[in-house]
C-alpha cells in the first residue's frame, strides 16, 4: 500500500456537519416524515453527506466513529464511490435501524441509468451492533478491485465481491442519525489498481508483454502483472483466479489459440471483469472470440506505436469512464 493520506478539506454536500482538525461532527436531529398521504408521522433523522479532498480507488479507508445515542444506533458508512456528474455512490459501514442489519455494503443508483434500477440497494449485510452511548468504533474498509471487506474493532465481519467496476474519486461519510454523530482520525490508504496479463509465454509475446504492455500500463500509475510471474513450485489454477479477481483490468492476447488463455479470459469475463482484447492483425480470431471489441497489431515498429496508443485509450476509458 501507499502512503496514508488524511484530508485537509471537507464539503458538506447535504446535511448539517462541522469541521474540526481530524474531527467530523455531524449534527442528527429528528425531522417531519416526507409522507405525502400523512400516513406516516414519526419523525425520521436527518442525512448527511460530506465529501473529502482526498481520492480512493481501492486500498482501505478507516475511521472511529462515536455517536450520543442510547437505544438507537446511526447509520455511518465511508463513501468509497461518488461520482458528482450521476450521484452514484458506493458505501460501506453502520447501517443504522432502519436497515435489517447494522453493518452493510450499499449502492445507490441514480434513476435513469442503463441498469434499469434505482435507489439504494443493500449489497451485504449482517451482524448486530452493542448500543453503548458514547463508545468509539474503529471502522475499516477495504476494496481490492471487485473485493470488498468490512471490519469493526479488527474484526473482520463480512467480504463481499462486487458485480460492476468503480472509477476513482473522492471519498468521504455518509450519515443518517437523530442524535450528533463524531467522526475521528478519517484516513485513506491508497493502492495502486492492478492489470494483470493473460498471454502465451514465448515470442514474440514475451516482448509485446515487457516493450509495450509494461511501459504503458506503468506510465499510467498502475500494477502489472503477467500469469508466468505467479507460477512456481505448489501454485495451482486457484492462484491465478485469485489475481483475476484481485485484478482492475484484464489484458489477454488471443492471437494464439492458448488453453490456459482462453480459460483465463473465460473466468474473467464470468466474474465481470473490464477486459482488453489485444490480437495480432494477420491472425483470425475463434469464433467464440470475434464478437469482442479487440485491438489489434501489427508486428512491426510502426505497429509498436499505434498499439502503445491505442493501449493507453482503452485503459484510459475504463480507468475513467466518463472520458
Amino acid at each position: 500500500m501507499s502512503l496514508m493520506a488524511s484530508p485537509k478539506n471537507w464539503q458538506p454536500i447535504y446535511g448539517d456537519f462541522t469541521f474540526e482538525s481530524g474531527l467530523v461532527r455531524f449534527h442528527g436531529k429528528e425531522v417531519p416524515p416526507y409522507d405525502p398521504s400523512g400516513r406516516d408521522t414519526a419523525p425520521q433523522p436527518s442525512v448527511g453527506l460530506a465529501l473529502c479532498d482526498v481520492w480512493f480507488g481501492g486500498g482501505r479507508v478507516s475511521m472511529d466513529v462515536e455517536s450520543d445515542h442510547t437505544d438507537y444506533v446511526p447509520a455511518v458508512q465511508a463513501v468509497l464511490f461518488h461520482d458528482p456528474a450521476t450521484s452514484r455512490q458506493l458505501t460501506a459501514g453502520f447501517s443504522g435501524q432502519f436497515a435489517p442489519y447494522n453493518f452493510s455494503i450499499n449502492e445507490f443508483t441514480p434513476p435513469g441509468g442503463d441498469s434499469g434500477k434505482s435507489g439504494w440497494e443493500m449489497l451485504r449485510g449482517t451482524g448486530t451492533l452493542i448500543r453503548d452511548a458514547g463508545r468509539r468504533y474503529h471502522l475499516s474498509i477495504e476494496q481490492h478491485a471487485s473485493n470488498i471487506e468490512v471490519s469493526v474493532d479488527g474484526i473482520v465481519l463480512m467480504r463481499h465481491r462486487l458485480g460492476s467496476s468503480y472509477a476513482r474519486t473522492q471519498c468521504g461519510i455518509f450519515v443518517q442519525s437523530k442524535t450528533a454523530v463524531r467522526v475521528w482520525n478519517f484516513e485513506v490508504q491508497g493502492t495502486k489498481r492492478k492489470v494483470f496479463v493473460v498471454m502465451q509465454f514465448s515470442s514474440p509475446f514475451n516482448e509485446l508483454y515487457t516493450d509495450v504492455i509494461q511501459p504503458v500500463v506503468n506510465r499510467l500509475d498502475l500494477a502489472v502483472e503477467r500469469a508466468d510471474e505467479v507460477y512456481g513450485p505448489g501454485v495451482i489454477i486457484a492462484d491465478i483466479e485469485k489475481k483475476l479477481t484481485e485484478a482492475d483490468i484484464v489484458i489477454a492476447d488471443v492471437t494464439p489459440q492458448n488453453e490456459n488463455v482462453f480459460y483465463e479470459l473465460g473466468f474473467a469475463h464470468a466474474i465481470r471483469k473490464p477486459t482488453i482484447l489485444i490480437a495480432d492483425r494477420t491472425k483470425k480470431l475463434p469464433f467464440d472470440v470475434s464478437p469482442f471489441r479487440t485491438l489489434f497489431y501489427d508486428n512491426t515498429i510502426a505497429g509498436k506505436n499505434q498499439v502503445e496508443e491505442g493501449l493507453k485509450k482503452h485503459l484510459s476509458a475504463i480507468l475513467d469512464p466518463k472520458r
